[in-house]
């Protein structure tokens, strides 16, 4: 019977990440002697346990989106041993579907074991093997395959980079290295936006044919990934895109498991990869999003994104059990991405947005124009450096300007709706003093009622350069301060309903006399849900940040912050009839402007600076 893998048993690259492969409490010992060929040694009555998060088996995904139903597990070992294969759902307990005693083990005849699926009325679930030894042994690896035939299925993966060429060497290196891969992988096109790879240099270090390095015009990443899509269409060999990031490390392993996938695939379906933290390489920090929605904003809100399974820690099996619950995705994010080169042929590439919400809009196109699922495939992610490692007033820019288009293509929200969802924002970022922030939060809708031509008709790298020294000169309140303890930063938000009222009629305390500015220093975990709330009549606001670690304080400054707030009101003023004209603008421009002949042209051409000062 002939078989096909849909994801191999992967072995820890380091000591830290062990637990992502094998759970705690396995006592067989790991021989990476040739890294090549790792393998783990048994004496007799040792143990190793594979529920994990690489070498758990998520049947669901292949049995709702796909045509495959049938699967084995294949290990090959050495020796003899006492093997099963547990199944566990969300909430319940593991139950053995399969023991077997071994003897005599070679691993040129690797053992197969069945992994069935839930009967009918069952909840999904997570199949995982273990072994005791009851011998000296080795496990050598194995991988899970189905008898289903596979159809062709051919990836073009495209990388945008810039100026992170350790990253992405790597991740281009471990690809082209695969020999499972080499059938299944029909380009790797990076696209080079910092145009500091050298094409020779890149051709010598990678001669494979598949590999392309694409200079590029600094586009962003909606550019440059847009550019590398329009170059995979041209090509014509892939049947899927899978977009990736530079600023990653990856596992070829993860590349090849949706590669796989789309082998039995039955219908259009993208794919949503997790990110995991570099810095805490068991911790989830996304596995696809909803857009419109956050923890602490109820109902819609279109300034607002919440990635699913966010904060789970996969060394643990409740953390695992949980991706067996099937969630709704709007959107994947474009450190992993993958989806039928179709979508992109008939329906367009990304929007010049420069960077941030290009794939939340290309996810909402795919969700809600096309009726393509997201769907995060548990197993399938990156280890990606955190975003609070790079934090950015101009990010802060482009994700409100950026959101509103969003908005603008896929609701009908009403402007009050809009209104709402800023004046939030400027509240929360003036409870703060962050009156940079506060800028950029009044420039992106200011930006946003001109329409889509300003988005093409200045040079990107010179608004953020403008938008980066105009959001410098609002920081100098910001001054250093060492927190002796964390207790009160972690202190949840008092927000009674006339300590609400009181702050917001007073917008903060900008509106009062310093006179009148008497309340304790204000203690602000970054990262703490609402934590801005408990400002009231506060002149000093103290901050920490305990995964970046660092801390800083801030300094009201009442003329400061009721000039930009002044500022937003007349620009929601202006908005009561503007809004609805560059909503119209950008719903009659957004084909042209995901095009393929768009992006050819603009990636060429250079763009004038940005003039008239602020608000330009």
């Amino acid at each position: 019977m002939s078989l096909s893998v849909v994801q191999r048993l992967r072995f820890p690259r380091e000591a830290s990440a062990a637990a992502l492969c094998f759970a705690h409490g396995s006592t067989a010992r790991l021989d990476a002697t040739d890294p090549a060929r790792p393998l783990y040694r048994f004496a007799a009555g040792q143990t190793l346990n594979a529920s994990s998060y690489l070498n758990s088996f998520y049947e669901f995904p292949h049995r709702t989106r796909g045509a495959a139903r049938e699967f084995v597990l294949r290990l090959r070992l050495r020796g003899d041993f006492e093997a099963a294969v547990l199944s566990v759902g969300f909430g319940g307990e593991p139950r053995t579907v399969w023991r077997e005693t071994l003897r005599g083990c070679d691993p040129a005849t690797p053992v197969c074991a069945p992994l069935p699926p839930p009967g009918p009325g069952e909840p999904n679930q997570r199949l995982y093997f273990t072994l005791t030894a009851l011998s000296e042994g080795a496990f050598l690896g194995g991988d899970v395959a189905t008898p289903h035939p596979p159809r062709p299925a051919r990836l073009a993966v495209v990388l945008c980079t810039f100026r992170r060429e350790d990253y992405l060497r790597a991740t281009v290196r471990g690809l082209l290295a695969d020999a499972d891969l080499d059938a299944r992988l029909a380009d790797v096109i990076v696209v080079d936006n910092g145009r500091t790879l050298d094409p020779a240099a890149f051709a010598a270090e990678f001669p494979d044919p598949r590999a392309l390095l694409i200079p590029n015009r600094n586009c962003g990443g909606a550019g440059g990934f847009s550019r590398g899509m329009a170059e995979a269409l041209d090509r014509g060999r892939a049947t899927h895109i899978l977009l990736m990031d530079d600023d990653i490390l990856c596992d070829s392993e993860a590349v090849l498991r949706a590669a796989a996938f789309y082998e039995h695939a039955e219908t259009p379906v993208a794919l949503a990869g997790a990110m995991l933290d570099l810095m805490k390489p068991h911790l989830l920090y996304e596995a696809g999003a909803l857009y419109g929605r956050a923890a602490d904003s109820p109902g819609e809100n279109p300034l607002k994104i919440m990635g699913l399974k966010k904060g789970l820690c996969l060394e643990h099996d409740g953390a695992l059990n949980t991706l067996l619950l099937d969630e709704r995705a709007d959107y994947g994010a474009w450190w992993f991405f993958a989806f039928p080169a179709e979508c992109a042929r008939t329906h367009g590439l990304g929007l010049p947005f420069f960077v941030i919400g290009d794939d939340i809009e290309f996810g909402l196109r795919l969700t809600r124009r096309q009726g393509v699922p997201v769907l995060p495939l548990p197993g399938a992610g990156v280890w990606h450096l955190p975003f609070y490692s790079k934090i950015s007033n101009v990010k802060r820019y482009f994700f409100v300007r950026n959101l509103l288009v969003i908005d603008a293509l896929y609701n009908e929200s009403p402007y009050r709706r809009i209104v709402r969802a800023l004046w939030a924002d400027l509240e929360s970022d003036l409870c703060k003093f962050n009156y940079g922030m506060v800028l950029m939060l009044v420039r992106a809708f200011e930006d946003f009622l001109r329409g889509p031509a300003l988005f093409t008709g200045i040079e990107p790298e010179a608004l953020m350069a403008g938008l980066a020294a105009e959001a410098k000169g609002l920081d100098d309140n910001l001054r250093p301060f060492i927190p002796q303890e964390t207790c009160g930063f972690e202190q949840p938000a008092a927000d009674g309903m006339l300590r609400a009222l009181a702050r917001r009629l007073s917008l903060g305390g900008h509106l009062l006399p310093r006179s009148l500015l008497l309340g304790a220093p204000m203690q602000v975990w970054l990262g703490g849900t609402g934590q801005w709330r408990k400002n009231l009549f506060c002149r000093e606001a103290r901050f920490l940040h305990r995964e970046a670690g660092f801390s800083n304080a801030r300094d009201i400054n009442p003329a400061r912050g009721r000039r930009l707030a002044l500022r937003l009101l007349k620009a929601l003023w202006r908005g009561r009839t503007a809004w609805a004209k560059a909503r119209a603008a950008w719903r009659r421009e957004a084909p042209r402007l995901c095009s393929p002949e768009f992006w050819k042209d603009y990636c060429a051409a250079q763009r004038p600076a940005p003039r008239g000062g602020p608000g330009a």
